[in-house]
């Protein structure tokens, strides 16, 4: 059972844990019609009564369905509670390219409770034979399933099942719990439960960026203010600007986190934040309003103004740009060639393994494609662009003002095989 299909069940109310009141005298072995479990001072009883039933590798299943179901519930608590469910048996599988995908081996037909790879696989009948009403009883053995490493993930799965929606101090500790112990993507599953408040909290206090989508539709401005503070991951940080609007910036807080986003790092977070700021009156962090004094400045200016459109980008060039035009060196390089059977200078490079084209354009012949070649990424000196790798050569034109002389872009051909 896949995380989504399991929490979309429990968020949308299906059958899959109960939440009614027990019904103890309805008969049938259902799991949302048993008895009462037993109370917490038999637990050594309904312990000793899974003892007795001797499990093994080979007919643990069997065995299990011999419990009779109005104990099952309790049966499953008592055994829970007593942990051992770390199975360390994997076995890797190469699948492709050298990776390999981990399992867990089969269990032994003579395994007995004192082996934790068969433990585990009660684990997973006890958790599926227990209640929403269930969970109390056993929130500290959860906090330590939820930190069980990969391949871990029946467990997992029927965890985040029973958790009943709408419980964000238990789904607060258990994600909390599996952030710390390596296991993001439990913590975020279990995201799909909590109330708006309780994922605002997962958001900005626990650092979960996938709780953004769990906000709701409404008065989150705040909440989305506070996490682009504490610094938010490019995907996340666009996620954040979307679901806010020009109207939002009237918030001082809001208008606050949305100006210290346009000047990020990221071109693409900086230019959402630009925008945002400019539909709400404030132009001064358009790439166009950039001083172009360095190369610098040049270069982070033609990147945001890249991811705001080509008529901002137009605005960038214009002034860097000599009547002239600028050079446009296109690169393609290619790794499958072998230098033994091409001509090793065709286009009088020397390497047989680039095929380089040059063209003069004027500020007029970039209006089409100007934003396939503009940097969209920089980062340690290095640009990328929708086309390949772009390097930016400026010099200084009339009046030592920065100019932008030429522009390459290399482009790398994937390859194949691994």
């Amino acid at each position: 059972m896949l995380f989504a299909a399991a929490v979309a069940a429990a968020a949308c109310g299906r059958p899959v844990r109960s939440l009614s009141p027990l019904t103890p005298d309805e008969p049938g072995p259902r799991r949302d019609a048993v008895a009462t479990p037993a109370p917490v001072g038999t637990a050594v009883a309904n312990a000793d009564l899974l003892a007795s039933l001797a499990l093994t590798g080979a007919d643990w299943e069997q065995r299990l369905a011999e419990i009779p179901v109005e104990r099952a519930r309790a049966v499953a608590i008592a055994f829970l509670r007593e942990g051992r469910l770390a199975c360390r048996s994997v076995v890797t599988e190469e699948v492709e390219c050298g990776d390999g995908a981990e399992s867990f081996a089969p269990v032994a037909a003579d395994a007995t409770l004192a082996d934790p790879c068969l433990r585990r696989h009660v684990a997973v009948w006890a958790l599926a034979t227990l209640e929403a009403t269930d969970v109390a009883a056993i929130a500290d053995t959860l906090a330590t399933l939820v930190v069980l490493p990969q391949p871990e993930q029946e467990l997992m799965d029927e965890l985040v099942a029973l958790i009943p929606p709408g419980d964000d101090p238990l789904r607060l500790r258990l994600i909390s719990a599996a952030a710390d112990g390596g296991r993001a993507d439990v913590a975020d599953a279990l995201l799909a439960g909590l109330t708006p408040a309780g994922a605002a909290h997962a958001l900005v206090a626990l650092g979960r960026e996938a709780a953004i989508a769990h906000l709701g539709d409404r008065g989150q401005t705040g909440t989305l203010a506070a996490a682009l503070d504490g610094g938010l991951s490019r995907a996340a940080a666009l996620d954040a600007l979307d679901r806010l609007e020009a109207a939002d910036l009237d918030e001082p807080v809001v208008a606050a986190a949305v100006r210290a986003t346009a000047v990020s790092d990221d071109c693409e977070v900086a230019a959402r934040a630009a925008v945002l700021l400019d539909d709400a009156g404030d132009d001064q962090y358009l790439p166009s309003r950039a001083p172009l004094t360095t190369e610098a400045d040049a270069t982070r200016a033609l990147c945001v103004a890249s991811h705001v459109s080509a008529a901002e980008a137009m605005a960038v060039l214009r002034p860097l740009i000599a009547g002239d035009g600028l050079e446009l060196v296109a690169i393609q390089r290619r790794y499958d060639v072998d230098s033994a059977e091409v001509d090793p200078d065709l286009d009088g490079d020397g390497d047989p393994q680039t095929s380089t084209s040059r063209e003069r354009l004027g500020l007029a012949d970039l209006v089409s494609d100007i934003v396939d070649w503009l940097p969209t990424s920089c980062g340690d000196g290095v640009c990328h662009g929708p086309a390949g790798t772009v390097t930016l050569s400026f010099g200084r034109g009339t009046g030592r003002a920065l100019q932008l002389d030429a522009v390459a872009v290399e482009r790398f051909d994937e390859g194949c095989g691994c």
